[in-house]
């Protein structure tokens, strides 16, 4: 099992991760262009898990700058997904648990996790890892295009 930064070439593979991820939800559209474009931003990872050179699971994770904390930033992570067929704990374990350690890396004072609603099986795994959806709220409202 590793973990990279998703390629161009992974861009149909992680459009059927996320139309699972978001069914009947909004247009997921997922284009070599903009993997590209993440890939050269310097604060923005989207990363993948591959199992036996299979693509599994994606979390795109954002550093952000924190005017609180000096010159620590804090990470958001967002649109995790395992596939459904492959669904394990240790998976998804496996990626946040990479993720934490890139983070303590560089420093972050603290990893924000979305999650949604629906994903109950996640929230378990998250908890078990560590983290709180009791102390704060993540609110989310989708503009008009």
């Amino acid at each position: 099992m590793i973990i990279r930064e998703a390629r161009s070439e992974d861009a149909p593979i992680l459009e059927r991760l996320y139309r699972k991820l978001h069914p009947g939800d909004l247009p997921v559209m997922v284009s070599k262009e903009r993997i590209e474009q993440i890939s050269q931003h310097p604060d923005s990872y989207l990363l993948v898990v591959e199992d036996d050179s299979r693509l599994i699971g994606t979390a795109h994770l954002h550093l952000c700058l924190d005017v609180v904390r000096g010159d620590q930033p804090f990470a958001v992570v967002d649109q995790v997904i395992i596939d459904p067929e492959c669904r394990s704990k240790d998976y998804t374990s496996f990626l946040m648990k990479h993720i934490e350690t890139f983070c303590h890396q560089r420093k972050c004072v603290k990893v924000i996790l979305t999650s949604d609603i629906k994903q109950e099986a996640a929230h378990e795994c998250y908890t078990e890892l560590g983290y709180s959806g009791e102390s704060h709220r993540v609110y989310k409202k989708y503009l008009p295009y």
